[in-house]
């Protein structure tokens, strides 16, 4: 139990962004290697999302309205004070078991599209610098897309790298990064070529990542099937992100 509420304390922190150097990286460790922390983690960021949702807005609005007509249909029969004071703490009391029931119904219910599931699981997948093709006007034109990617000029990085792709349609670091880039750029669709060509290979270091992000590009323009059969996939081979697959699959 005291574990627990200590990982409560520290994912407080970490979501409040007050956690750094050390801490920070040590904690963020742990989230790549302890699934019961990752979990606790993703529970508590979805109930800060959900607290942001129109839907609970509207339903304090609700609840407010309502202690307010509770309160001035009490008032005209000349209640003693001690009366509306528990009336006042019953409809307190009701509406925290509503918020809370409410909260445990979208926890535990298919409530999010497939729009927010992306939203919520994508990530661009990090840069690096050091490449060679043994062609040094691709190894120039490769780097300079690299660094525009690693500045996040995804725009830019696109254009060079689908530039390198017309010399080099094989090239897998570059498909990588072109889908990858696309998706940044919301190109969902052009970016499950260069993943797939990526798959298709079936012998490079990008398959697993390839694979993750083609479902995300699934996902997002609503192909559940398509979306679900590769999630699954990544889940029995235990590839690349599978615990974020796992959970994606109970949510879809």
């Amino acid at each position: 139990m005291r574990k627990k509420l200590n990982f409560t304390k520290l994912i407080e922190s970490y979501l409040d962004g007050e956690l750094e150097g050390e801490e920070l990286k040590w904690f963020r460790d742990e989230i790549n290697s302890n699934p019961e922390l990752s979990g606790e983690l993703k529970l508590h960021q979805e109930i800060e999302h959900a607290l942001n949702e129109k839907d609970i807005i509207d339903l304090r609005e609700q609840l407010e309205g309502i202690h307010k007509t509770v309160v001035s249909e009490t008032s005209k029969y000349s209640i003693k004070p001690i009366k509306r004071k528990r009336v006042s703490v019953a409809v307190a009391s009701l509406a925290v078991v509503i918020i809370v029931s409410f909260f445990i119904y979208q926890l535990h219910n298919n409530t999010y599209s497939n729009e927010k599931l992306f939203i919520m699981y994508y990530e661009p997948y990090e840069g690096i610098s050091t490449i060679r093709s043994g062609d040094p006007n691709t190894d120039k034109m490769l780097y300079q897309a690299m660094k525009k990617y690693e500045s996040k000029n995804y725009e830019n990085a696109l254009i060079l790298f689908e530039q390198v792709l017309a010399k080099d349609s094989l090239d897998l670091t570059t498909n990588f990064y072109t889908g990858i880039s696309a998706m940044e750029n919301r190109k969902y669709v052009e970016a499950k070529k260069p993943f797939n060509r990526i798959i298709n290979h079936n012998d490079n270091l990008y398959i697993e990542q390839a694979e993750w992000y083609l479902a995300l590009c699934y996902l997002i323009t609503d192909n559940t099937l398509k979306a679900r059969t590769q999630f699954k996939k990544i889940v029995d081979n235990n590839s690349f992100n599978n615990y974020k697959a796992k959970k994606i699959l109970t949510e879809i």
